[in-house]
């Protein structure tokens, strides 16, 4: 017996391989649209227990059938991006999935910030001059 939730998974992989040469490469990676296969994951995962992600079944198979049209025009990205970003901050918020790589970028800004603030203070109080405290 097929299991439904990889079922969802296989079809999603399958009308994203089938509608990958209807787009230009770049379009596929600058809209993230490989996301949509990330998200059915998550959402297979969690559709047990959480009604949202039952509902969000069906809009991932929606926009892997429909990504092809909607990036052909201007108003068709900006829906698309937006229903692939509710789909994902649903995921963000209420299951704590984040993307490869979220904490690193958040981290090295917080990094970059504190160590300004410091090359600031180190040269308000005359320790260093602003340029060699900036340079550090």
């Amino acid at each position: 017996m097929i299991d439904i939730r990889e079922n969802l998974l296989v079809k999603v992989h399958n009308i994203l391989e089938q509608n990958k040469d209807k787009i230009a490469i770049k379009d596929y990676y600058f809209f993230n649209v490989y996301k949509l296969e990330e998200a059915a994951k998550f959402v297979v995962k969690f559709r047990k227990d959480c009604n949202i992600c039952r509902e969000n079944e069906q809009e991932l198979l929606s926009l892997s059938q429909d990504f092809p049209n909607l990036l052909d025009t201007i108003s068709g990205r900006k829906e698309f991006t937006n229903r692939l970003d509710k789909i994902l901050k649903h995921l963000q918020k209420e299951h704590k999935v984040f993307p490869k790589g979220y904490f690193t970028g958040v981290y090295t800004v917080l990094g970059i910030l504190i160590g300004f603030v410091l090359a600031l203070v180190a040269a308000k109080i005359k320790f260093l001059s602003f340029y060699a405290a900036l340079m550090i």
